[in-house]
Parts: structure tokens; sequence; C-alpha cells
């Protein structure tokens, strides 16, 4: 089984800096060390905000994938080293139909 656009954008994006968002509100912001197929992140030299506003720099962290809201990847946009393949991709893959409209007739 392959993995999808959005898990290789995220392998990418390993040394880079992100923020991420945990469905609890917890906001991550440091450099992704690795990342695993099913979005489990490992990150170093952390600042952390919770809910209530209070920051916290943590060493080290480690994320469920599952646990985890949405990646922000800002720097890593003008940084890309292959965006032709994911643009390749994305041009090979099939119109969904709910995309469809009367000038593809």
């Amino acid at each position: 089984m392959s993995v999808g656009i959005p898990i290789k954008v995220l392998h990418d994006a390993e040394g880079h800096v992100i923020t991420l968002e945990t469905v609890n509100g917890e906001v991550f912001r440091g450099k992704l060390v690795e990342a695993e197929d099913n979005m489990n992140i490992h990150m170093s030299d952390i600042i952390m905000t919770a809910r209530d506003g209070r920051t916290s720099n943590l060493q080290q962290v480690y994320i469920r994938g599952s646990k985890i809201r949405y990646v922000w990847f800002v720097s890593l946009l003008v940084k890309i080293s292959h965006p032709s393949r994911y643009v390749e991709k994305l041009s090979n893959a099939e119109t969904p139909t709910w995309c469809e409209g009367p000038g593809n007739r």
C-alpha cells in the first residue's frame, strides 16, 4: 500500500520547522525530527502553547498521529525538494465526479 501525498509532504518536512495543533487545542512549534506513515510525529526544540495561552519550552515531544488536528508547513512550501512529483501525481488522478461540470461532457 502506498502513502498519499499529505504523508509524502510530511516526510519532506523532516528537518524543517512546523507548527502542529492537537485535538485538545495545544499548539506545538518546533523542528520535525521524524514523521511516520501513520502521522506519529517526533519534534525537538519546541515552544508549546496551551489552550489557556501559557507557553512552555520543551526539548523533545512525540505526538500520536490520531491526536493531531492539523499541521502547518509554512516555511516548507518555498523549499519543497521536488514539487513536480506532487503536481504530476495530482494531474494523473481522475477528476472526482463532484467536480465535473457542464464543460466536462
